[in-house]
């Protein structure tokens, strides 16, 4: 069995980390629309800001404890 990269290893990979590193979680994807999507630039700024602060709110969270915020943890499908 083949150890997993150590890049992948360091404090605060978390799964929702790994998805902001990938650009593949809700944050990004919802900034993604909002860049894409005529019109959604300037009436979606306030929202695109508010995304990128979570980006970094979680991010930090994540470094700071080594798991995701309960809020991610504890989601259930409703």
């Amino acid at each position: 069995m083949n150890p997993p990269p150590t890049d992948l290893l360091h404090e605060g990979s978390t799964p929702l980390a790994l998805a902001i590193l990938n650009e593949e979680d809700r944050f990004s994807l919802g900034i993604g629309v909002i860049d894409r999507v005529p019109g959604l630039q300037e009436s979606g700024a306030h929202v695109k800001n508010w995304l990128q602060d979570q980006i970094l709110e979680h991010l930090a969270y994540a470094h700071e404890h080594g798991i995701d915020p309960p809020e991610v943890r504890n989601w259930k499908w409703p």
